[in-house]
C-alpha cells in the first residue's frame, strides 16, 4: 500500500471486524395424568462457536499519511429459560435442564493482529495514530431452569443449569515486525473481554408419601487476554518528525461477574428428600507485555499494564420436611 506513490496527509487504513449475537430461547413442558405417572421435561442446548478477526497479513508493506486502525469486536448476550411442571395421581415426575457451550472450536476467538515473522515480517507505517484492539463482551446473560412435580404418592422435580464459556482474546504485533505511529497519541494495543452471568436453577417437589427435588449451577470460565509486542519488533525506529505527546500503550484487561443460585423444596407425607448445589470454576490467562528483544521508541509515555476483575455470588438453598 503507498510503496510506488507518496501517502496523502489524512489517509488512513482500517480494518474493522464486528460480530453482534443475541440468543433469546424458551422452552417449556407440563405432564398432567388423572392415571398412574405424570412426565414433563424441558431442555435448552446451545453450541456457540465465534471467530472476528481484524488482521494485517504476514510480509505486508503500508504507508499511510494519517491513522491506522485494526479493530474486532465481537458482543453476545444469553437468555435461556426452560420450565417444566407434572402432576399425577401417583406419581409427577419433571426435568428441566439448560447447557450454554461457547467458543470450544479450536479457531474461536477475537483477534486484532498485524501478523508477520522474522521470515516473513510487516512493515506498517503512520503519520498519525495506530490502533490495535480487541474486546469480547457478553452482557446480561441469564440462564434459568425450573421445575415443579406433585404426586398423590410420589413427586420428583431436577433443574440443572450447565455453562461452559472459552474467551480468547488477542490483539498484538508478531516477531520483527516494524510499526511507526508518529501522531499525538501513538500506538495503542489494547485486549479486553467482560462477562456477565446469572445461572439459576430452582426445583420443588410434593408427594403423598415422599417428595425429592434436586437443583444445580455448575458455570466453567477459562479465560485468555493478551495484549503484546513479541520479539524482534521495532517500533518508531529512528521516531523522526513525531508529535511530543507520541506514547505507546499496551494494556489487557478482564473482568468476569457471575451469579450461580441453586435452590429446592421438598415436601412428602413420610418423607421430603431436597439437595442443591452450585460450583463455579474460573481460570484466567490475563496479560500484557512487550517482549525482551524488541525495540521501542517513544517521545511520551510507554504503559504496560494488565487487570483482572471477578465478582461471584454463589447460592445453594433448599428446604425439605416429611410427616414421618
Amino acid at each position: 500500500i503507498n510503496q510506488t506513490v507518496g501517502s496523502l496527509p489524512g489517509q488512513s487504513l482500517s480494518l474493522v471486524a464486528h460480530d453482534d449475537t443475541e440468543f433469546v430461547e424458551l422452552a417449556g413442558a407440563i405432564g398432567l395424568s388423572a392415571g398412574s405417572a405424570g412426565v414433563g421435561f424441558a431442555l435448552l442446548v446451545d453450541v456457540f462457536n465465534k471467530d472476528v478477526r481484524a488482521v494485517i497479513g504476514s510480509n505486508v508493506r503500508a504507508t499511510v499519511g494519517g491513522s491506522v486502525l485494526v479493530e474486532a469486536i465481537a458482543r453476545e448476550s444469553f437468555t435461556m429459560l426452560a420450565a417444566g411442571a407434572a402432576a399425577a395421581s401417583s406419581a409427577g415426575v419433571t426435568g428441566s435442564f439448560v447447557v450454554l457451550i461457547v467458543n470450544q472450536g479450536a479457531d474461536s476467538g477475537t483477534r486484532a493482529q498485524i501478523l508477520g515473522g522474522q521470515a516473513t515480517p510487516s512493515i506498517v507505517e503512520a503519520g498519525g495514530n495506530m490502533t490495535l484492539t480487541a474486546q469480547d463482551d457478553v452482557r446480561d446473560s441469564l440462564l434459568f431452569a425450573g421445575g415443579v412435580a406433585a404426586g398423590g404418592t410420589v413427586g420428583v422435580g431436577v433443574s440443572t443449569v450447565v455453562l461452559v464459556r472459552t474467551g480468547k482474546v488477542d490483539a498484538g504485533i508478531a516477531e520483527y515486525d516494524r510499526v511507526v505511529a508518529k501522531g499525538s497519541s501513538g500506538l495503542s494495543i489494547t485486549a479486553t473481554q467482560s462477562e456477565d452471568f446469572e445461572a439459576i436453577a430452582v426445583a420443588g417437589a410434593a408427594g403423598g408419601t415422599a417428595g425429592v427435588a434436586g437443583s444445580a449451577t455448575v458455570a466453567v470460565h477459562d479465560n485468555t487476554t493478551h495484549a503484546h509486542i513479541d520479539r524482534g519488533v521495532v517500533v518508531n525506529g529512528d521516531n523522526l518528525g513525531a508529535m511530543a505527546t507520541q506514547g505507546v500503550a499496551v494494556r489487557a484487561s478482564d473482568r468476569t461477574t457471575s451469579l450461580g443460585a441453586a435452590g429446592q423444596l421438598a415436601l412428602g407425607g413420610t418423607a421430603g428428600v431436597g439437595a442443591g448445589a452450585d460450583v463455579q470454576v474460573i481460570t484466567k490467562d490475563t496479560r500484557a507485555w512487550i517482549a525482551p528483544g524488541a525495540a521501542v521508541a517513544a517521545n511520551g509515555n510507554v504503559t504496560v499494564d494488565a487487570d483482572s476483575f471477578e465478582k461471584l455470588t454463589s447460592i445453594s438453598a433448599g428446604g425439605s420436611g416429611g410427616g414421618t
